[in-house]
């Protein structure tokens, strides 16, 4: 009747590379060695005239929408993915992103000395003993200069002077950020945008640079070329960007993040007593950072974004992942 009956026989599928016209991917799905005889096509032909008739209201269906114009089985497969994937920019979520990273840079960075009791001073009027202080974390990043010191080991010179509670913070944030590279790789938004640069400028400058790429990134759709070759095997690189899956980059990175976060609560709670003091000294050192320093106050708001942009992101990712997992 002009309706081919689907899986009516056994099939094969290849997959040939376009590059170099070798095949790489071949399945042979063959019909059951077990049959049913006559009973079989007894209940083909009863069920055969109903599911073509279904088949011929959607081809109906499609040609109306296409103008009368057929569509190929290829064509039709390129538009359910896409509408599958379909996920347009959201330019709500932009503005405000936008709108918070403009409150964040006027807040913490450029607002007088003085405003609404804001401590310390802002960029264009930072102090010495300020601009000496983060100098000085950003040489103790990662605590690599002040364990090498702690094995007896100077080839990179002696670490900077830096109070225990003060560093753990700064790297605390630092170990925060550095975690976030693979799941801002492995969601479908941002795949046009030069992530890995933006993140490695947000090392140093975190959520005064994380914020305007975030809102550039929700304004933008997601990509439907990349979500085509991740469905037809054809996606290149590693397993983050090809695939959207955790690979050897999201264990890098997830141990490295996880040893340098542990690290930064020890060394915030019990490094250099001399210096820190007991744990009640610590937590009185803490409260006046927070509270005169505007550093350290940035770094403290650094942490709480970017637990949120953590959740956010593996919520993407995984939407059934647990609560657990999305804030830990």
């Amino acid at each position: 009747e002009g309706e081919p009956f689907p899986n009516a026989r056994g099939a094969s599928f290849y997959r040939i590379n376009p590059e170099n016209g070798k095949l790489v991917y071949a399945r042979d799905v063959v019909e059951p060695p077990f049959k049913l005889g006559d009973v079989s096509f007894s209940i083909i032909r009863a069920v055969a005239p109903a599911v073509k008739q279904q088949l011929r209201k959607k081809r109906e269906a499609r040609e109306a929408e296409t103008g009368g114009v057929k569509t190929d089985q290829s064509s039709s497969k390129a538009s359910s993915i896409d509408a599958s994937i379909d996920e347009p920019g959201n330019g709500v979520a932009a503005a405000g992103l936008y709108a918070l990273g403009a409150v964040y840079w006027f807040v913490l960075l450029l607002s007088p000395p003085g405003w609404q009791g804001l401590p310390g001073e802002p960029a264009w009027a930072v102090a010495t003993d300020t601009l000496n202080e983060v100098i000085a974390e950003s040489t103790d990043f990662f605590f690599v200069l002040p364990v090498l010191n702690k094995f007896g080991i100077e080839l990179l010179g002696p670490a900077p002077a830096v109070h225990p509670v003060t560093l753990g913070v700064f790297n605390f944030a630092e170990a925060f950020i550095f975690m976030l590279l693979p799941l801002m790789l492995m969601t479908r938004k941002g795949r046009d945008l030069p992530t890995v640069k933006a993140w490695s400028v947000a090392m140093f400058l975190t959520n005064a640079l994380m914020l305007p790429y975030l809102g550039a990134r929700a304004g933008q759709p997601a990509s439907t070329e990349w979500a085509r070759a991740k469905a037809d095997g054809t996606a290149e690189g590693i397993a983050e960007v090809a695939r959207g899956e955790k690979g050897a980059l999201s264990k890098a990175f997830g141990l490295t993040g996880l040893g340098i976060g542990v690290l930064s609560v020890y060394w915030a709670l019990f490094e250099d007593p001399a210096v820190g003091g007991d744990l009640a000294q610590r937590f009185s050192y803490l409260g006046t950072l927070v509270t005169e320093d505007r550093v350290s106050l940035a770094f403290v708001v650094d942490i709480a974004l970017f637990s949120v942009w953590q959740a956010w992101f593996i919520g993407q990712v995984d939407e059934e992942a647990p609560a657990a997992c999305r804030f830990v």
